[in-house]
């Protein structure tokens, strides 16, 4: 799990952006005798280059709708990028939702 997130983190389409944690509540907080909020961090993903959005293109190759989990690709010239869920087939009416078996 904790090499899943880093390598989310680095891939090309993810910017951090450090959000400082609000001085008012954290005065508020220390007052009652609680732990102040650490700053945090935003990620903010980008759409690749060439990457459809949701309900994009006609679906033309696929005989039905059907859902594609997020995940990783590894780019021609070596990059890594994060793709997120999304349904493939969206010219069509017949859904077939994908169901998992755990064991």
């Amino acid at each position: 799990m904790a090499i899943a997130c880093v390598a989310y983190i680095n891939c090309e389409n993810i910017t951090l952006e450090r959000q400082a944690a609000d001085a008012k509540l954290n005065r508020s907080r220390t007052g009652k005798g609680k732990k102040p909020f650490e700053d945090y961090y935003l990620c903010h993903l980008r759409a690749s280059r060439g990457e459809a959005g949701a309900g994009e293109g006609q679906g033309g190759e696929h005989g039905f709708r059907y859902d594609v989990r997020a995940h990783f690709r590894r780019l021609p010239d070596g990059r890594l990028t994060w793709v997120r869920a999304h349904q493939r087939g969206v010219g069509h009416e017949l859904y077939r939702p994908k169901v998992y078996q755990v064991q």
